[in-house]
C-alpha cells in the first residue's frame, strides 16, 4: 500500500509540471503551422473523404484519421484540441513510468524518468505543436512498455501492430521495427520474428486493400512511398542539436548545464543493454536523415534517453540525479506558475481573443449563407475555423510552391497544385504571405484585417 500511495503522488507531482509547461503557451494560437495544417487534414476525412485524394499533407493516414476523431469529439475549439494534445503526451509519460518501474523496480528512478521527458517536452513549440511525432510515440512506447514489461501471450504480435499503427502516422518511424526484430532473432529465434511481422502487417494491409478497393492506389503510394523517397535523395538540412537544449532553457533555467551531465552518465549506461542502445541509434537516425532537420524529429529521442536510465543501479547516483532535476525544475516551473495559471483561469475565453479565430469570424460574417473557396498561403489554421479545405491540392502553404514536390505529383499522379493552376480556379480569397506572394493580382482586391496587433493582408475576388 506504502509504494501505491507513493506511485500516486509521483504520478501527480508529473502532471502537476506537465500542466504548469504546457499551458504557458495556451494564449499562443499559432506556434508552428504543423498542427494547422493536421486539423484541416482531419477535417478532411470528417467530410467522407479518404487521405491523399482531395487534399495532401506529408503524412501517415492515421494521423488523418487521429484528428479527425479529436474533432468529432471536441469540435472547432483549438483550445481542447490542445488539451487533448496534452493528455497524449502525459499517456506517454505514464508508459515511461510503467516500463522504468517494471524494469528497474525503483520508484526514484520511474519518477525522474518522467519528470525528464515532461521537461525535455516543455520546449517552445515541441510539446504544444499536435507534432505528428507525439502520436507516433505514443504507439511506440506503448510496444516498448509490451515488449519490456509485460508477459501477455500475445506481446509480440500486439507490439508489431502498434509500431505498424506508429509507421502510419510518422512515416519515419517505421525504423522502429529494426530493434524489436533484431532483439527477438537473437533470443529467441525466426519464429518469433514471423509474430512481430504477422501484428505489424495487418495495419498496413488493410489501407493498401482499402485503397485498392476504392480504385485509389496511386494516391496511396505515392503519398507513402513515391514523394518520401524521392523527396529524402532531393533534400538536405543542417540540424542543430545544442540548439534545442537551449530551447529547453528557456523555460528550464540551467537545464542545459544539467542536460550535458545528463548525457555523459547516459552514454556509459546505454552500451549495456543492446535493445535500448539500438532504440537510440534509432531515434538519433531519424532526426540526422529527416527531410526538414527541425527539432520535434528529437522526440522520439527524448523518450528513448529517459528510458534508458532504468539501467542505473547505484542508489547514490540515482538520488543525486533526481534532487539535481528536481531542483532545477521547480526552479524554473515557479517562474511560470503565474502566466500558466492565468491561462488555465481564463481558458474559456482564450479562444475568443485568438487573432485568426477572429479573422474567420470576419469572413463568415461577410458571406453569409453563401458558399466560398479559400486559399491559404499563410494563417491556413483559418480554414479549420471555417471547416474548408485549402483551394489547393497542398494543405500545408509551402509545398503549393515546391517545384520539386509539384514535378513528382504531375509525374506519379498526373495532378498539377502549382500556384499559377490554382489562381486559375479563381478562388474567392487568397490568404496572402509576403515571402511566397505579392500580395497583388489581377480581379482581386486587396483587403486588410488587424486583430490583436496582427495585420491580416488577403486579397478577395471582385464581383
Amino acid at each position: 500500500m506504502k509504494s501505491k500511495y507513493k506511485k500516486i503522488i509521483s504520478l501527480s507531482t508529473i502532471l502537476v509540471f506537465h500542466i504548469i509547461f504546457q499551458s504557458i503557451y495556451l494564449n499562443d494560437e499559432i506556434i508552428n503551422w504543423d498542427m494547422s495544417t493536421f486539423l484541416i487534414a482531419g477535417q478532411e476525412v470528417t467530410r467522407g473523404n479518404i487521405p491523399y485524394v482531395n487534399q495532401f499533407e506529408v503524412k501517415g493516414p492515421i494521423l488523418f484519421y487521429l484528428y479527425g476523431l479529436i474533432i468529432l469529439i471536441v469540435g472547432k475549439n483549438l483550445i481542447l484540441v490542445k488539451l487533448v494534445n496534452d493528455l497524449i503526451i502525459y499517456c506517454i509519460v505514464l508508459l515511461l513510468y510503467l516500463t522504468v518501474e517494471k524494469k528497474s523496480n525503483n520508484l526514484r528512478l520511474s519518477f525522474f524518468s518522467g519528470i525528464l521527458f515532461v521537461s525535455l517536452m516543455s520546449s517552445r513549440g515541441l510539446g504544444q505543436s499536435g507534432y505528428s511525432e507525439i502520436y507516433a510515440l505514443f504507439f511506440i512506447a506503448l510496444s516498448i512498455y509490451l515488449y519490456l514489461a509485460t508477459q501477455i501471450k500475445l506481446k509480440l504480435q500486439l507490439s508489431g501492430f502498434f509500431l505498424s499503427i506508429s509507421s502510419l502516422i510518422s512515416l519515419g518511424s517505421v525504423i522502429f521495427a529494426l530493434p524489436f526484430l533484431v532483439i527477438t532473432y537473437l533470443n529467441e529465434g525466426i519464429k518469433k520474428c514471423w509474430l512481430i511481422i504477422f501484428g505489424y502487417s495487418i495495419p498496413h494491409l488493410f489501407f493498401l486493400f482499402l485503397y485498392l478497393f476504392l480504385g485509389k492506389f496511386k494516391f496511396y503510394k505515392f503519398a507513402l512511398f513515391d514523394l518520401p523517397t524521392k523527396y529524402l535523395s532531393d533534400s538536405f538540412i543542417q540540424h542543430d542539436i545544442i540548439h534545442y537544449v537551449y530551447q529547453v532553457s528557456e523555460e528550464i533555467e540551467f537545464f542545459n548545464l544539467l542536460m550535458f551531465l545528463f548525457l555523459f552518465i547516459f552514454l556509459f549506461i546505454v552500451i549495456k543493454d543492446y535493445f535500448l542502445l539500438f532504440l537510440n541509434i534509432c531515434s538519433i537516425f531519424i532526426f540526422f536523415v529527416s527531410t526538414f532537420g527541425a527539432v520535434h524529429y528529437l522526440i522520439f529521442f527524448a523518450y528513448t534517453f529517459c528510458l534508458s536510465f532504468y539501467l542505473i543501479k547505484n542508489k547514490f547516483l540515482i538520488n543525486s540525479l533526481l534532487t539535481s532535476l528536481i531542483f532545477v525544475v521547480a526552479l524554473g516551473s515557479s517562474k511560470l506558475v503565474i502566466n500558466s495559471l492565468n491561462n488555465i483561469s481564463n481558458v474559456s475565453n482564450i479562444q475568443e481573443n485568438y487573432a485568426v479565430y477572429q479573422f474567420s469570424q470576419e469572413l463568415n460574417k461577410d458571406n453569409l449563407n453563401q458558399d466560398f473557396s479559400v486559399l491559404a498561403l499563410d494563417y491556413h489554421l483559418v480554414l479549420f475555423y471555417l471547416d474548408k479545405p485549402n483551394a489547393s491540392y497542398f494543405i500545408h502553404p509551402t509545398l503549393i510552391f515546391n517545384e520539386q514536390i509539384n514535378s513528382h505529383l504531375k509525374y506519379y499522379l498526373k495532378l498539377d497544385s502549382s500556384f499559377e493552376t490554382v489562381l486559375t480556379s479563381r478562388p474567392n480569397y487568397i490568404i496572402c504571405n509576403d515571402i511566397l506572394f505579392k500580395c497583388a493580382l489581377d480581379g482581386y482586391q486587396n483587403k486588410t484585417y488587424e486583430a490583436n496587433n496582427r495585420i491580416f493582408e488577403y486579397l478577395e475576388l471582385s464581383n
